[in-house]
């Protein structure tokens, strides 16, 4: 139940890191536009940020990140209560981020991509 708590805790704090930080700067929104989420969204999915909400996708994009940083930590902390032995712990836990970070990433984000990409070419 710990685990639980940490994860939507860390999930809050996060997204509103995102949230004040990135999606109500201005400056940092404009930022933003020019990095790694945006380029990937915009090269693989062919999306014209003119005619799409930026804020939007700003905010989609901070939950994303919130939800994968919010469960890789709590995958991290359960396996450190499983295994006592420190080194074993650390190549246990590089191996799972490895395993689970880069396909929760590619899921997430392509979601977000088709989802943009369907709304730009005018179908809900």
């Amino acid at each position: 139940m710990e685990h639980v708590i940490m994860f939507i805790v860390l999930f809050i704090l996060v997204y509103l890191f995102y949230l004040l930080f990135v999606i109500n700067k201005k400056g940092a929104l404009t930022k933003m536009k020019k990095g790694k989420e945006f380029t990937l969204l915009k090269h693989i999915y062919k999306l014209d940020y003119t005619k799409l909400n930026i804020k939007q996708i700003a905010n989609k994009i901070a939950i994303a990140n919130a939800f994968i940083l919010s469960f890789m930590t709590t995958i991290v902390t359960l396996l450190n209560t499983w295994i006592s032995n420190f080194y074993l712990w650390l190549i246990v836990s590089l191996v799972m981020a490895f395993i689970l970070m880069i396909p929760l990433t590619l899921i997430i984000y392509s979601r977000i991509g088709s989802y943009y990409q369907k709304k730009q070419k005018g179908v809900k």
